[in-house]
């Protein structure tokens, strides 16, 4: 995919390594097939907090962003808003040696790997909530915030 282009006179904010931050603009995309299909999400951002590596996508669904007294938060729309959280992979597999104490061929590195799916979770925004538009007040609300599961998984 091509990359993004900015436009002429605008700024990127650059954030130290260790902070935690929301970084705005992600695209949140769905592959079926090779066809790439765009969500339809009244917000999309990206968390990072590169302390103990969390990366998660977030995606909301009916809640609208207002600043309030308290600052910048999510609220819901309608009682069927919802907060989308997509994981990037979990697991890794890759090969390894027999072995131990043998070493390694000649041909075997790099190592062959390959990455797991990334994973979601759904969480119910009810009439009335207030989600705190920073990283903790993401991360605090789906501690507190219902799951939405498929009926079948229950």
């Amino acid at each position: 995919m091509p990359g993004r282009q900015r436009k002429p006179g605008s700024r990127i904010r650059r954030a130290p390594l260790g902070e935690a931050r929301i970084v705005l603009g992600s695209e949140p995309l769905d592959v079926v097939g090779s066809r790439v299909l765009r969500r339809a999400a009244s917000q999309h951002f990206r968390i990072l907090r590169p302390a103990d590596l969390v990366v998660l996508d977030v995606l909301g669904y009916d809640l609208e962003l207002r600043v309030d007294n308290d600052g910048p938060a999510l609220h819901p729309l309608s009682g069927s808003a919802r907060l989308e959280v997509r994981y990037t992979f979990q697991h890794l597999l890759e090969t390894a040696e027999v072995d131990k104490d043998a070493p390694p061929h000649a041909h075997s590195v790099p190592i062959q790997c390959w990455a797991a799916h990334g994973s979601r979770l759904v969480f119910a925004v009810p009439t009335g909530e207030r989600i705190a538009y920073s990283v903790e007040g993401v991360l605090a609300a789906i501690s507190r915030l219902s799951l939405l599961v498929a009926p079948l998984a229950t």
